[in-house]
């Protein structure tokens, strides 16, 4: 484990460590998640694990250490995680759907174009199992309740934002909404990492507003962290348009520039698992 363990790590059994470099050796972690080398010779080494299957990196891996010459001991520590699996990759401008306008926006409002977070909410409902109107969740069958549920879309907005929360209507659970009523600064995106990291700890994938640059505000679906909790680096497991799945948010993904967060429209929104009717 790292030093600063993210809620959904917990101590794992059997896990691969490999050394290389001035010598070379593979060991298994134990009962409590430790493991040693001993026997060493002073030199350069390599330490890496094995990330287990259904498990993503929370740390370094692998890492480089220098072992003096005599008796001398290093701590090399390892964190994972989970992911959580989205079994649909809807593409807002991809399938019948493209061409559709959102609820009753102006005819220029098509999923095609601005449909990111009716297209993201799709695959979260379809991660949960909801049938809308006995059909699977998707971009269609959602923008169609969305249509015939008054209070859904913001006409008055240049983009036609959706009101996340009437998604509520359809699961039965509430849907987390946080998003302030003026522009927040940038610096405040940590005071969500409580609320993201937990969600995704208990399994839950979270939709946030990011800043493509020269774009604008696009949303995706965050589905795990490859950081640290003080420090994440959030998992992008379902990108609408771009097709940054599986991508960091801190890698470069779009026109040579990570995707940043949105200051002036910071949201981040959770679809809850439905609750039986």
């Amino acid at each position: 484990h790292d030093a600063l363990p993210i809620s959904w790590e917990s101590n794992y059994t059997s896990a691969t460590i490999t050394l290389s470099g001035a010598g070379s050796a593979t060991t298994i972690t134990d009962a409590s998640g430790n493991y040693a080398f001993t026997g060493l010779v002073g030199g350069n080494y390599t330490v890496s694990l094995t990330v287990p299957s259904g498990y993503i990196t929370t740390t370094t891996n692998p890492v480089s250490v220098n072992i003096g010459s005599g008796p001398t001991s290093t701590t090399v520590n390892f964190g994972i995680g989970t992911a959580i699996s989205l079994p649909d990759d809807y593409k807002q401008n991809v399938g019948p759907w493209a061409t559709q306008t959102m609820g009753s926006c102006a005819a220029m409002y098509t999923i095609g174009n601005y449909g990111c977070a009716v297209t993201a909410s799709a695959d979260v409902l379809a991660k949960w199992g909801q049938n809308i109107n006995g059909q699977t969740a998707n971009p269609e069958t959602l923008n169609g309740w969305l249509t015939s549920e008054p209070g859904s879309f913001d006409t008055t907005n240049t983009s036609c934002n959706i009101y996340f929360t009437i998604i509520g209507n359809l699961t039965q659970s509430p849907v987390i909404d946080t998003q302030p009523s003026s522009p927040t600064p940038t610096t405040n995106w940590p005071q969500r990492e409580d609320e993201i990291n937990s969600a995704l700890s208990n399994g839950s994938p979270v939709i946030v507003s990011v800043l493509v640059p020269s774009v604008g505000t696009h949303y995706v679906v965050l589905t795990g962290n490859a950081g640290t909790k003080s420090s994440p680096d959030y998992i992008i497991g379902a990108d609408p348009y771009y097709g940054t799945e599986g991508k960091q948010m801190s890698q470069s993904i779009y026109s040579s520039v990570s995707y940043q967060v949105n200051a002036g429209y910071l949201q981040d929104v959770i679809i809850e698992k439905p609750r039986s009717e």
